[in-house]
């Protein structure tokens, strides 16, 4: 192996994480998923996306394109993107 490819190699196995929540919308959230979908075409990292989307949403171009799609349910009061408690509880259902 030259040393590159073991650095890659070492930085696949070592990656800190492998799933990213894409909280925003749009085209801010269609763009970080051709990212990650890029890098891990590169570098075969293997992350996946996971858009966290209300059920108005449920059609939108970053839900479609994610690895995984997860419904915040709706809070009490205001909106499910400024409920901390709606998602981490979106976060633990993924």
């Amino acid at each position: 192996m030259h040393r590159r490819d073991v650095r890659l190699h070492r930085a696949k196995r070592d990656t800190l994480f492998k799933r990213i929540a894409v909280v925003n919308r749009g085209e801010a959230a269609v763009r970080l998923i051709r990212a990650v979908r890029e890098l891990n075409a590169e570098h075969d990292y293997g992350i996946r996306t996971v858009a966290l989307h209300t059920e108005a949403e449920k059609r939108a171009m970053f839900v479609r394109q994610a690895d995984e799609a997860v419904t915040l349910r709706k809070p009490a009061s205001g909106s499910a993107y400024l409920d901390y408690g709606v998602l981490e509880a979106a976060l633990v259902e993924s």
